[in-house]
């Protein structure tokens, strides 16, 4: 039987939320003014690393 550490089991029980939180982060940061691209792009690249692939 596989193990699953803490952080694994967190991740796969909230893989939906995950995904849904990704995309308000985009969302909410594209509509930023252009003078902001650091913070962007910082946010953009977060929320990426905690989706599943």
């Amino acid at each position: 039987m596989e193990e699953y550490n803490v952080f694994d089991r967190e991740i796969i029980n909230n893989e939906l939320d995950n995904k849904i939180m990704n995309k308000v982060f985009i969302k909410v940061y594209e509509s930023i003014d252009s003078t902001n691209n650091q913070a962007k792009k910082y946010i953009k690249s977060s929320a990426f690393n905690v989706e599943l692939f």
